[in-house]
């Protein structure tokens, strides 16, 4: 349960079980210090960051990223998507080695493949 640890601070990581989810464990990373709060950019890369740092820990071999950050309080989709890989791509540790990255809509998925190939 991530209730009684909360608020955790951008950087941190919690897991928990993954439920029903097809997913065995969620990790959890705030990207804001209190909901509602403006996003920035840093604050997507060290969420994504705690991500990687997790998976490397905890020995998780794959996890599946969402499009973080891009939401009415938060930045632009392109800058979100470019921040994310750019912490996969700058990593150079043994794990995660897959990465999937989970988009919602076509124009999510859009922003993936333009920070993937270099284009936004």
């Amino acid at each position: 349960m991530l209730q009684p640890h909360t608020p955790l601070a951008i950087g941190a990581a919690f897991v928990t079980d993954g439920g029903k989810l097809r997913a065995r464990h969620l990790i959890h990373v705030p990207n804001t210090n209190k909901a509602g709060e403006q996003v920035q950019v840093e604050d997507i890369a060290r969420a994504t960051a705690a991500v990687i740092v997790t998976c490397e820990l905890k020995g998780y071999n794959s996890v599946a990223v969402p499009l973080m950050g891009a939401f009415d309080t938060g930045i632009p989709a392109e800058e979100a998507a470019r921040a994310i890989h750019s912490e996969f791509r700058s990593h150079r540790g043994e794990r995660p080695i897959r990465v999937l990255f989970v988009a919602r809509n076509s124009d999510e998925i859009d922003v993936f493949e333009m920070a993937i190939e270099g284009l936004s």
